[in-house]
Order: structure tokens, then sequence, then C-alpha cells
């Protein structure tokens, strides 16, 4: 039996140095006391699955504003219309997850010191990759398909990070079933889950050669220099709030101007 939650709270404050103690699920999974974690083990938390369920944010909208204004209380917080958040969806050919699609009606393209969203990129890069399926339909992935990570999946992530692997899944083409999300630069981006039990989760991949693609949660809290592609390492798939928030405190946290 837990003693005490995980939460994607609890993980964050482990990530930037705070003391965080784990705490077991199972006799054979997870430790048998509690200890002090730390940053080298943050692929080795105990997270509760959740079978049959869609994974949903820890922060709420309105948690995640108020926060966003204590941040920044000279942010200037502009939300999209509704028309421009249906051209969006048009675009894209399928219903955004219910949490990005509210966010965006709530927060806009987002706050500083948050990462800034921009629909324009989004608009160009999706139009683009459109375009290239029209000449490659082989390699072809939609948005409106299902998306095929599974919790058998997740559960290889923490087996590799378990095994200290880094926890990748190779899958070796585009995936369906996601939107582009974010670049962070070159040919890294995270991408947004659709639909499936992990809808409105965050995934970052490498968009260089199909056959060699490789996909894993995005958590671009974490050192970006560490081991291993951008950001990687995670094993919990992140749902778009926390996904916002997590980078959010972790901004907040840096010299003022600094920014990837």
């Amino acid at each position: 039996m837990h003693e005490q939650a995980v939460t994607a709270a609890d993980v964050f404050a482990k990530a930037i140095g705070e003391t965080l103690w784990n705490t077991p699920s199972s006799e054979d999974s997870c430790p048998t006391s509690r200890s002090p974690l730390g940053v080298s083990d943050i692929t080795n938390l105990c997270l509760p699955p959740r079978l049959g369920e869609t994974v949903r944010s820890n922060i709420s909208l309105d948690e995640l504003a108020t926060e966003l204004v204590r941040l920044n209380d000279h942010a200037t917080i502009t939300p999209l219309p509704a028309a421009t958040v249906n051209v969006l969806e048009e675009t894209i050919g399928a219903p955004l997850p219910e949490e990005f699609r509210s966010f965006l009606l709530r927060l806009g393209p987002g706050v500083a010191p948050g990462p800034l969203l921009s629909l324009d990129w989004i608009t160009e890069e999706t139009r683009y990759e459109q375009e290239c399926f029209l000449e490659e339909p082989g390699i072809a992935a939609h948005p409106w398909e299902p998306f095929p990570v599974s919790q058998a999946d997740v559960l290889r992530l923490r087996q590799l990070a378990a095994e200290g692997r880094n926890p990748l899944l190779t899958l070796g083409k585009p995936l369906p079933g996601t939107m582009f999300l974010r670049s962070h630069g070159c040919s890294w981006i995270s991408m947004l889950a659709m639909n499936g039990e992990f809808a409105g989760t965050v995934w970052l991949t490498e968009m260089g050669w199909v056959e060699d693609m490789r996909w894993w949660p995005s958590a671009p809290w974490l050192d970006a220099n560490g081991p291993g592609p951008l950001y990687s390492g995670w094993t919990e798939p992140v749902p778009f709030l926390d996904w916002y928030i997590l980078w959010t405190r972790r901004n907040a946290m840096r010299p003022q101007g600094w920014r990837r």
C-alpha cells in the first residue's frame, strides 16, 4: 500500500534538487522503505499505472493560471478566440485534446516565464508535413488516426530505466495521432498525442531519418545536456498542463533572459 502519493509536483521537486522521498508501490518493483532520491534516480519513481483511463494533469487550469500570474505579475494573458482555435483544428484535421484546447481559450499561447507556443509555427509545420505525406504516402501518419503508444509501451520505458538504459521507444516512423506542439531548436520537436488513453500527453522526437525515429516523454525541465537525446530520461507520459507548469517552474529558476 502507498504511504504517500507521488505527484508530478513531487517529481519536479526532485528534479530541481529538493528533498523527495520514494514510496514503494510493490515489493517486486520498488524499494521496501522510504529513502531519499537524487536527480540520478529520476527515472525510477514508482508512479501508479492508469490502466484504462485517460491521463489527466495534476494541476487544474485555474491553478495554472493563478501560478502564472504569481510568477509574472506583469503578465498579459491573451486568450485565443474560439474561431482561431477552430481554424487550428481544421488545419490539423482533428479535435484538440480537451486540456490543450481549454488552455488556448483561457491562456492563449502561454505566458512568460512559461514557454510561448506559436500557432503560426504549428500551422506551417502541419501543412509542410501534409505536403510531404502526399509525396511519400508510405510514411504518412495523420492526427486523426489512433495514437499507438499503450500502457505496455510505458511499462517498457520503466523497464529500460530500471536496467540503466535510456527510456526510448523506437517506432521508426512519424506517429499517427499526434500534432506539432513546440520546437526545441534544430530538429527536436515536442508532439501532442491527440487521442487514446494518453490523449493530451506530450512526446519528444527528432525529425531526422524516418527509419531511425525514436520517441520519449517530453521533459524540458531536465538537463538539456544530459545523457541521451534532448530532455530524455523521463518514463511517464506527461499531460499538457503538467508539462507546461513543470517547464515554467524550471524557467522561473533560471537566470533572467535564459530561454530554450
